[in-house]
């Protein structure tokens, strides 16, 4: 049996709202309010996540930019220092 997948086209669910409003009226915000001394003005990362928040901003007319692969660095610096 086939699961019920809630998708992101589906406007009124909660995936579609995520989408579309959450993930950077909600989350993104948060994650500059909540990690300013990991995002140092001028740093790559505050770059990074403001450019990922412009296209979000435009997401409904826009398509979201590949994210080149970086052996996954970023992540195992994290788990190092946990």
């Amino acid at each position: 049996m086939a699961s019920n997948v809630c998708q992101a086209l589906e406007p009124g669910s909660w995936a579609h709202d995520t989408v579309s409003r959450r993930l950077r009226e909600n989350i993104l915000s948060r994650v500059f309010a909540d990690n300013p001394h990991l995002l140092p003005p001028g740093s790559r990362a505050e770059a990074a996540l403001k450019a990922l928040d412009a296209e979000l901003a435009t997401a409904a007319t826009s398509t979201l930019r590949a994210i080149a692969p970086d052996g996954g660095m970023a992540w195992q610096m994290l788990l190092a220092t946990s």
